[in-house]
């Protein structure tokens, strides 16, 4: 029996509703793994900060006043290199 354009309408316009369903819960899916990732990528953010840390404080940086002085030694240390260079030439 052949099926009336009604009832081949009827069938297309469910398919495009099923189809929808499937969009707007792949969106919201991706919703969730969107915020996963984000949780993810702080913790490993957090992670590396915490590593820093520690290492700054097994090399003796506890304090801003420690990381500073270092920049502080290490950029006099490479004016004065400069300038024994320098003299040598």
């Amino acid at each position: 029996m052949a099926k009336t354009n009604e009832e081949k309408l009827h069938k297309i316009n469910e398919q495009i509703a099923h189809n929808y369903e499937k969009i707007n819960k792949a969106k919201e899916e991706i919703k969730a793994l969107k915020v996963q990732r984000t949780k993810l990528e702080q913790k490993i953010q957090e992670n590396k900060l915490i590593e820093l840390t520690d290492y700054l404080k097994k090399q003796g940086i506890v304090s801003v006043d420690d990381f500073e002085n270092l920049f502080s030694n290490d950029l006099t240390s490479d004016d004065n290199s400069e300038v024994v260079e320098n003299t040598n030439n």
